[in-house]
């Protein structure tokens, strides 16, 4: 099987596009789809067994999600000390959490840039397509519209949005480059989708890159013509939609019941925090063992609304150290691509907001962007690795060389005496 094939079956299982009504109580009512994504992680270790040693999955490279995985088991010990909650039931919980196993996996099977791309984008075409089916032409055909979005206000799109970004800074990185023809088409097919579905916490980033690509790019001659006319295009087309939006955030920030507020309020300075639930967080609390999360969604306080800060309030200080850590290191790293920063400053920004890593589809755009800098950082260490071996072979011919001249030079002058 092709390895874009495997992680395309990925990105669907966890987009939940599947979720008709007639599949509603099977994958997004129960946990079936989650229990056939995590078989079909595990198949990956069979269909792609090596007999050769992989370079990517090593040591080094699993550390940093074993930490991850380290301080969600230690959120455990804080659900059983805080609230009574068993580790049977913190198991069962934190069945979703264990979707970091994608990191070994994707370290495992080692799929090329090439592939990544490639099922990004055929995923996003079948993300899309499904989109504009819930918002506009079947929405009878999908579950409830409002489990998704406020009907009216935006379109109608599927959980992963944020995936769509990586394929798109892709475009970006050619850009900056090339700007080639398809390369410009696709930044500008993103862009068109990215406003039309007006999710603030991607478009005002995506904007940003888009505008930073096209300025900074290599091919001046093209590029600032081409940016000059997208741009007045792009500005009169869109801004409404930007001021609408832009509006929209004031008043959300200014208000004191807007959802984001009132998390962000109760987790820093409401909510009582001990020693304990500073480290290690409070754990992810099922309904069976407390109220408590229960009564704080009836308040319309929600983890996955504040980013690092949910994260860091369930799961504790050392995932979130981990986090930054990585994003950091790729970001002030010099052999590592524009589009691997951009996606890395662009979870860094939306820490607060969209990059709660307590969703599979959030993990899975992490660890794409984890990944694709290993992926590089693997071919850096093997270029300089090559570039020294065959200055090293040119080195040995030089002294090679020179030893064989000295002899032929001894083995004539022997030749003369005698």
């Amino acid at each position: 099987m092709k390895k874009s094939i495997y992680i395309f079956v990925i990105l669907i299982l966890i987009s939940e596009i599947y979720s008709l009504k007639i599949f509603h109580s099977l994958f997004l009512g129960g946990d079936l789809g989650y229990i056939l994504l995590y078989i079909w992680l595990l198949f990956g270790f069979i269909i792609y067994r090596r007999k050769t040693k992989n370079p990517l999955y090593k040591k080094d490279n699993l550390i940093p999600v074993c930490f991850i995985l380290f301080g969600i088991l230690l959120s455990m010990f804080s659900a059983y000390i805080l609230y009574g909650q068993t580790f049977i039931q913190s198991l069962i919980a934190y069945r979703r959490q264990y979707f970091w196993i994608v990191v070994f996996v994707l370290l495992y099977v080692r799929p090329s840039e090439r592939s990544i791309i490639k099922s990004l984008n055929c995923f996003s075409i079948v993300y899309i397509v499904a989109t504009f089916l819930r918002t506009y032409i079947l929405p009878q055909w999908f579950v409830e519209r409002e489990l998704f979005s406020a009907p009216g206000v935006e379109m109608q799109f599927c959980i992963g949005l944020p995936l769509l970004t990586i394929p798109m800074y892709y475009y970006c990185g050619r850009v900056r480059n090339y700007f080639e023809l398809r390369d410009f088409l696709g930044v500008l097919f993103y862009a068109i989708f990215f406003v039309l579905v007006k999710n603030r916490s991607v478009l005002f980033v995506v904007i940003i890159i888009v505008a930073f690509s096209f300025i900074t790019s290599k091919r001046k001659k093209i590029s600032i013509p081409v940016t000059f006319i997208a741009g007045i295009l792009f500005t009169y087309f869109t801004f409404d939609t930007f001021v609408e939006l832009n509006d929209e955030t004031v008043n959300q920030v200014n208000d004191a019941d807007y959802n984001r507020v009132k998390a962000f309020d109760y987790m820093l300075f409401s909510s009582h925090k001990d020693w304990l639930a500073i480290l290690f967080g409070k754990g992810f609390i099922s309904s069976h063992a407390s109220s408590n999360m229960s009564n704080l969604m009836s308040m319309g306080i929600y983890n996955t609304d504040v980013g690092f800060v949910g994260y860091w309030d369930q799961y504790g200080i050392i995932p979130i150290i981990v986090f930054t850590f990585i994003i950091i290191k790729v970001l002030i790293s010099k052999f590592v691509p524009f589009y691997i920063k951009a996606i890395g400053g662009h979870i860094l920004v939306c820490s607060i907001t969209i990059s709660y890593m307590g969703i599979a589809c959030n993990i899975m755009w992490f660890t794409l962007f984890y990944y694709l800098y290993l992926y590089y950082n693997y071919r850096n260490r093997c270029s300089i690795y090559k570039y020294h071996r065959i200055l090293n072979l040119k080195n040995n011919n030089r002294l090679l060389f020179k030893k064989n001249y000295t002899l032929l030079h001894r083995s004539r002058r022997f030749q003369v005496r005698s």
